[in-house]
């Protein structure tokens, strides 16, 4: 008996290129990514007036209709760090 096992590749993962992100006033951020496939979005780690930390995401956007994805901390708080995430 002849046993054969059939190996086949997962599909390549695409993701976003030709992105920018940066700040916005004080407290926000922005991305965009207008070629490549696949998901990215903006997120924002905020600090409050006492010490504290949370993090703040934009909406998924794709590059097919690039759009800004924008995130922002709360009125008071102050930007920490930005950046984009991709998928």
């Amino acid at each position: 008996m002849i046993l054969t096992a059939l190996v086949t590749a997962a599909p390549a993962q695409a993701y976003p290129s030709g992105c920018t992100w940066g700040a916005m006033d004080a407290r926000g951020s922005y991305a965009v990514c207008t070629t490549g496939s696949g998901a990215y979005r903006s997120y924002t780690r905020c600090t409050t007036w006492y010490g504290g930390g949370y993090m703040r995401y934009g909406n998924w956007e794709v590059t097919t209709y690039p759009k800004w994805s924008i995130s922002s901390c709360s009125w008071g708080d102050t930007r920490a760090a930005y950046g984009i995430e991709t998928a």
